[in-house]
């Protein structure tokens, strides 16, 4: 006869019954049992496990296990909800786990606040110790934040060739949604009730580096600007970046920083984009001296040494002479369409490089 765990709803006695009929009786109380509702009130105690699930937990989140992680102090929080210290790691596991397409940054804040809530309650814990754990919660988030961030900035700078401004934007979008969560952190230090915390060295010497992270890393990239030329014949300068109008917010919180900065760095350098891209960098149309199209579409770039001896020819020969000038203004008139085809056209290329060798042979020689 299959027999199944059950507690009587009459006297709360742990029983057995036969889970082949609906009813049975409780041997304590002689009640009738309803099988299902009996089942129903079962609970498995795992109160023995917590402090294993948490030892294990911490063990994978402190080696970079956080899915692990994840998993173990879930189950000590379902068997113990107010267990504040499964409740932080967790959010952290989770928060450690963000990628750019989904960010779980604000899952971390949410299980720090739920921690922070239960943590000040318990009269057992001191107010020094209490403070030191408030500390470790905006230590985390802060370096949840920083590795968010430099998914972004690796995103970037692996694309540095790419210019393509979309991409570029959404980077400086990102690292505004960091500056926001870095609000977070702050919060967690400035706000704590403890007069003990105003005055805590370790407090005040993470608040500084987060300010520098803050003004050297995220306003900089909210604030900076970058040059690009339009296509490889390098005919028109192009760049990408927030007008002065729109990153003048950032402007004035890299501001504020600056000054609790220089407080404890007086020599801090001042390096905001404060206004928008000089002339240099405004759209234009590249001179003559900027790029010999047909050598460069042979050559393959436009710093091969064999375009910047042609180059060097350009301007400390031709350039000098009437006929000489009279062909290079020729030659960028004629060049572009010419340079177009060569970029595609193998063959041509090929023939045209030989002759280019030769030409660079001799002048290389004399």
């Amino acid at each position: 006869m299959p027999l199944i765990a059950a507690k009587c709803p009459n006297c709360g006695a742990d029983i057995q019954l036969d889970d082949t009929r609906e009813t049975g009786f409780c041997m304590y109380c002689g009640t009738t049992v309803i099988l299902k509702e009996a089942i129903q009130t079962v609970k498995i105690d795992n109160s023995h496990m917590i402090q294993n699930w948490i030892n294990m937990g911490l063990s994978a989140y402190n080696s970079g296990n956080n899915q692990e992680a994840y998993s173990y102090f879930t189950k000590v929080i379902e068997n113990d909800p107010a267990n504040w210290k499964a409740i932080f790691y967790k959010g952290m596991a989770a928060g450690w786990q963000s990628t750019m397409a989904k960010p779980r940054i604000t899952e971390a804040m949410d299980g720090i606040v739920a921690a922070q809530e239960i943590l000040l309650t318990i009269s057992d814990i001191s107010q020094e110790e209490k403070d030191l754990n408030i500390i470790l919660f905006a230590v985390e988030i802060y370096g949840n934040i920083k590795a968010y961030f430099k998914l972004w900035a690796d995103y970037s700078w692996n694309h540095n060739n790419d210019y393509n401004a979309d991409r570029r934007i959404e980077v400086v979008y990102k690292m505004i949604n960091c500056l926001k969560y870095m609000e977070f952190p702050f919060y967690l230090l400035e706000q704590n009730p403890s007069p003990l915390m105003a005055n805590n060295p370790k407090a005040e010497s993470i608040k500084h580096e987060m300010r520098k992270f803050m003004a050297s890393e995220l306003c900089i990239w909210i604030c900076s600007y970058d040059a690009y030329w339009s296509d490889y014949k390098e005919t028109t300068l192009l760049y990408w970046g927030l007008s002065v109008k729109d990153k003048q917010k950032y402007i004035d919180i890299y501001d504020n920083l600056l000054t609790e900065i220089r407080k404890v760095e007086p020599d801090f350098k001042d390096k905001i984009f404060r206004d928008e891209p000089s002339s240099v960098c405004k759209p234009k149309t590249a001179t003559a001296k900027s790029a010999c199209y047909i050598a460069t579409a042979v050559y393959g770039s436009h710093d091969a040494p064999e375009v910047l001896m042609l180059r060097k020819f350009r301007d400390d020969i031709l350039a000098n002479y009437f006929f000489g000038r009279l062909f290079i203004k020729l030659y960028y008139a004629i060049s572009p369409p010419i340079a177009n085809k060569l970029k595609y056209a193998k063959r041509i290329n090929k023939i045209a490089k030989r002759l280019l060798d030769r030409f660079v042979f001799w002048l290389e020689n004399n």
